[in-house]
């Protein structure tokens, strides 16, 4: 009974979550993105609205990481009508006036933290925030036709070059469990990339 408690909580989770089609998921999928370029009014200090910012994008990130993995989940584990998938997931996230932005900065994270200019290995929850950001890129190069090609028309050449295995190989350190996975990740959005 204990090993399948998990499972009951999760499906009660996933039912609440995609419940009428949905609606709750859609709305705190839509409110996930932000326009990374965006500009705080008020007293506090451009720095300190910045760091808010960048604190919230990357939590962003994490959150849809995980709406991601559970769409995957989901989809793999639970009956048809489900309409929980990454497609979906992605397929909400369309129409957001600020979602292309929000990938661009994405894929210029990771070019940031993949560069040769930071020559010190990568913290543990920097990793797993690449790793992340990674699975991110490929969710949307394997399943939305619109992100796929605003990635590679506009992205090709950063993550062709700068994004490579072997930058991933220098900047996670080997007893990471995570390092493997990410330089796999690495390598398929590689391939994918360079699809037409």
């Amino acid at each position: 009974a204990i090993m399948f408690r998990e499972t009951e909580v999760e499906e009660a989770r996933v039912k609440l979550l995609f419940a009428k089609k949905g609606a709750l998921a859609s709305r705190m999928l839509l409110a996930l993105i932000c326009d990374p370029q965006a500009e705080g009014q008020g007293a506090q200090p451009r720095s300190e609205v910045q760091a808010l910012l960048t604190e919230y994008l990357d939590a962003s990130c994490s959150l849809l990481f995980e709406l991601l993995l559970l769409g995957h989940e989901t989809s793999r584990c639970f009956s048809a009508e489900n309409l929980v998938s990454v497609g979906w997931i992605l397929g909400v996230l369309q129409p957001h006036p600020h979602l292309l932005s929000f990938m661009g900065y994405q894929v210029q994270q990771v070019v940031r933290v993949l560069s040769r200019l930071q020559r010190t290995s990568l913290s543990p929850v920097q990793s797993v925030l690449l790793f992340q950001r990674c699975r991110l890129l490929l969710a949307c190069l394997q399943n939305n036709s619109l992100l796929a090609q605003h990635l590679r028309s506009n992205f090709r050449e950063e993550l062709r070059y700068f994004v490579t295995p072997l930058c991933a190989e220098e900047k996670l350190l080997p007893q990471y469990p995570i390092s493997r996975a990410t330089v796999g990740l690495i390598q398929q959005i590689q391939t994918h990339i360079r699809v037409q």
